[in-house]
């Protein structure tokens, strides 16, 4: 970064034009990450402010204008042990120097939920009926609050006008005083989560009046209605069996726990393996949670088990999908 700013004209390359720069991910390559360059930026840009002062008097170094092998150096030493950015900063920032996300979507880490859940997309919401009812999962991209001109029942005026988008489109959105008084605490900008409501095709285009914003893990709580567990031959043994109930105990809900045993085909292995599927004990009934996904995934794997909805678009079965 000290080499690109001491090369450029100072009075092009400012201080907020660097910043800019590096929230949009343009100086990824020179590395190390974002966040440690722009802990340097005011010293890389008064060092540039030098430098080109020097050349302007006539200063040069024994090596003509090539740079100087011990400045450069030292700048790389003097880059402070910043923390890198979490996803989530770093989206942000890139939203807001260029107006869209570039490396990636806050939503892509929990379209998994969101998949599972979901009855409808907000490409779904064009071709639905007035009074369809939607479970959507996404995030609240902006949001504007107003006043009702004649009050709800319990005196409440102020309602609120947001857009909510998926990976599919945007979708405008609704929610009026008696729900936004009870809600608007949760109605954050950038918050993930899913929205309840039904279609309004009363005005240009359709919208959604919300009655219910649920986070992430309420909706995982909350309609989750099944976990399909594999065991493959070969793969997994007796202790991951064990472990994998002893993990089960110690997360009592109500979802039902389905166990799959994949074996291979001894008669004709062009056939692929064979699948038993096996219903648990009506007592074995667990919790979806993100401790019970994260101990599963450490016995198991992330591939061998899956839970499924009940409201899911794709029915929810087990045999969809991997488990």
């Amino acid at each position: 970064i000290f080499n690109l700013t001491e090369r450029v004209d100072p009075k092009q390359l400012t201080r907020t034009v660097l910043e800019t720069l590096i929230k949009a991910g343009t100086l990824d390559s020179l590395g190390p990450h974002r966040n440690q360059h722009m802990q340097v930026v005011e010293r890389s840009v008064q060092s540039a402010i030098a430098r080109h002062r020097d050349r302007a008097r006539g200063q040069k170094s024994l090596f003509g204008d090539t740079e100087n092998e011990e400045h450069d150096e030292n700048a790389i030493d003097g880059l402070p042990d910043a923390p890198v950015w979490s996803q989530s900063q770093l989206l942000s920032l890139e939203k807001e120097v260029l107006g869209f996300y570039l490396s990636s979507h806050p939503l892509a880490e929990t379209q998994a939920i969101i998949t599972r859940h979901a009855t409808h997309s907000a490409a779904d919401v064009l071709s639905l009926d007035d009074g369809t009812e939607v479970l959507m999962g996404g995030m609240v991209s902006s949001i504007r609050t107003a006043q009702t001109k004649r009050p709800s029942r319990n005196g409440h005026t102020r309602f609120a006008n947001f857009n909510f988008e998926d990976l599919n489109g945007n979708v405008r959105c609704i929610m009026w005083p008696e729900n936004y008084q009870r809600l608007s605490d949760r109605l954050q900008l950038e918050t993930i989560g899913f929205i309840q409501g039904k279609v309004n095709c009363r005005g240009r285009e359709p919208s959604i009046v919300v009655s219910n914003l649920l986070t992430l893990e309420e909706a995982e709580r909350e309609f989750t209605r099944q976990l399909a567990i594999k065991f493959r031959h070969g793969v997994h043994l007796r202790d991951d069996m064990d472990r994998t109930r002893e993990v089960l105990g110690r997360h009592p809900g109500r979802v039902e726990v389905v166990v799959i045993v994949e074996t291979s085909n001894r008669d004709n292995n062009d056939d692929g393996p064979v699948r038993y599927v096996m219903t648990t004990p009506s007592n074995l009934r667990v919790a979806c949670s993100r401790e019970l996904q994260e101990e599963l995934a450490t016995v198991l794997g992330h591939g061998d088990f899956e839970f499924h909805g009940g409201h899911s678009r794709t029915g929810g079965t087990i045999g969809s999908g991997h488990h």
